[in-house]
């Protein structure tokens, strides 16, 4: 089995790569849903074109419609065009939602993206403590900070200094 945490926007993904270099002649590369497999209409109709060239089927798994292009089933077929179409026609609304919310958050002054889990106090707090020598871990229990937000954090904080030290 092969994920990625990689939208399927994006067509070159290492679960996927990882996935097809596997896939031999009779195999089925199957997916939960074909917009897993991808949400651009025409990438996904010529990776499922390739893979019927080189005897490869492509099932989905979880789709209402199924999809089995190891048959010759006109259903099948219809579904699978269908499908990746609300793919791509869902791609596009998501893009129209993010645009249309950066847009309202432009207008009313507020800042894009999620909010700050620590407060600047609990942030120079880290950075104090990282200058004593403290690890992530330590830090992240002392200052109730996530440690992946830790990084983010630390990484701001030092681009800043070096713009100061500029």
């Amino acid at each position: 089995m092969f994920g990625d945490k990689i939208s399927g926007k994006v067509m070159s993904r290492d679960g996927l790569d990882t996935a097809l270099s596997h896939c031999r002649p009779g195999d089925a590369l199957c997916v939960a849903n074909l917009d897993r497999l991808g949400r651009d209409l025409a990438s996904v109709l010529i990776l499922v074109r390739d893979l019927t060239r080189q005897g490869i089927g492509l099932v989905t798994l979880l789709d209402r419609i199924k999809v089995d292009t190891r048959t010759n089933d006109l259903t099948s077929q219809m579904a699978l065009l269908i499908l990746a179409f609300l793919g791509e026609v869902e791609l596009m609304m998501i893009d129209d939602r993010k645009r249309n919310a950066a847009e309202n958050r432009a207008r009313t002054g507020k800042p894009l993206g999620r909010p700050r889990s620590a407060t600047p106090a609990q942030v120079e707090h880290a950075v104090l403590l990282r200058a004593a020598g403290d690890s992530h871990r330590l830090i992240s229990e002392k200052t109730g900070i996530p440690k992946g937000s830790l990084s983010r954090y630390f990484t701001e904080v030092d681009a800043a200094a070096e713009i100061l030290t500029a």
